[in-house]
């Protein structure tokens, strides 16, 4: 069986990132205060089976300014299924005139508890992600 163990990019040099795998840190979603891009860099670490959450801030500029473009008789009602992280939802929200907008993803939502120097988190009661902290 393979371990995956991935590098902290936030505490390992660049050029030692470039060589071995290494992913951002989850740890920043800790944080109440954590920016949007932060934010959808550290849920990119996480795998559900064989997906991992990537996305990004404005990943979809021509989409986005097409359905602006769209001449509604009245503002629509919004469905994103399979979200994400829900930062393209959050893009498209501050772009359109809109009466409801519905957020989904099969995995909308983790949990986390801390022990003994690890971060585990977990999608409903299987552990996904073992964060350590160095010594």
């Amino acid at each position: 069986m393979k371990i995956p163990i991935k590098l902290n990019r936030t505490y390992w040099p660049k050029v030692i990132n470039s060589y071995l795998p290494s992913a951002d840190s989850p740890m920043v979603l800790l944080n109440h205060e954590v920016d949007s891009e932060e934010f959808s860099k550290a849920i990119s670490v996480f795998k559900f089976g064989t997906t991992f959450k990537t996305t990004k801030k404005r990943r979809y500029p021509i989409t986005i300014s097409e359905i602006v473009s769209i001449k509604y008789p009245s503002p629509p009602i919004i469905l994103d299924i399979g979200a994400s992280d829900g930062i393209t939802s959050l893009d498209l929200m501050q772009a359109i005139n809109f009466s409801k907008f519905y957020v989904t993803d099969l995995n909308i939502e983790i949990s986390y508890k801390t022990q003994a120097g690890k971060t585990y988190f977990y999608n409903d009661n299987t552990c996904i992600l073992i964060y350590l902290v160095r010594p």
